[in-house]
């Protein structure tokens, strides 16, 4: 934005809001490009925190073993969940609901309220978790297994043992049900329908994958 002064560019973070819009986050408050302004409505927010994703006019935030949701309306923000612990977050394809995951545990939240609807426990090393399009399952990846939780209630269905490498990118396809994750020596596809694991563009090479993006609409993986 050419409007936005030099200062801005140093020690930010920002998101795509609909109809080609940014927000960015910087130290002290939020803006909104084009125009540079600042929105309205509190939010909690300084220099501990960074935008981490959008889906449509929902923002997520991470903070120092915080996170929160927002929604901008306009150029009004309004908290949708307030900061709570947790290592990330995650919105739901419906935007209605958010995936917390606090150390060990993970967590729904309903975002029309911000109330917890359920916790499910015992999940150590928790890496990512994602809900498919109606929300009826959930599949966590810990650095031990992959699970399959029932969206309504967050019981534990299933699980299987894989083993992503550590410090390796992890990525969940929840309407397909694969899991790509890093692992020794080349990417592993995981498929919770038959419980199968194969190496995934052996030819690829051999070394440590740190970034995985998923476009499941095209059935793509980078």
């Amino acid at each position: 934005d050419a409007r936005l002064h030099s200062a801005i560019a140093v020690d930010v973070s920002g998101v795509s809001l609909p109809e080609g819009r940014l927000l960015v986050g910087r130290s002290k408050d939020l803006l909104v490009l084009p125009g540079a302004r600042a929105p309205s409505g509190e939010v909690t927010w300084d220099e501990t925190w960074r935008l981490d994703i959008a889906s449509g006019n929902v923002v997520t935030a991470k903070g120092k073993g915080k996170v929160q949701v927002f929604r901008l309306d306009g150029d009004r923000v309004e908290t949708l969940m307030a900061p709570r612990d947790g290592l990330s977050v995650a919105l739901s394809p419906s935007g209605d609901t958010a995936l917390v995951l606090p150390a060990g545990a993970l967590a729904l939240y309903d975002l029309a309220s911000g109330r917890e609807l359920w916790t499910a426990s015992g999940l150590a090393n928790l890496i990512d978790a994602r809900a498919n399009r109606d929300g009826s399952e959930i599949i966590a990846v810990t650095r031990l297994a992959a699970y399959s939780l029932d969206g309504p209630t967050g019981r534990i269905k299933a699980s299987w043992p894989i083993y992503p490498a550590e410090d390796g990118a992890v990525a969940i396809d929840s309407e397909r049900r694969l899991v790509v994750f890093a692992g020794p020596d080349f990417p592993q596809l995981f498929d919770l329908a038959t419980g199968a694991t194969a190496p995934f563009l052996p030819e690829g090479g051999k070394g440590l994958v740190t970034q995985i993006a998923l476009s499941p609409a095209k059935g793509r993986i980078v």
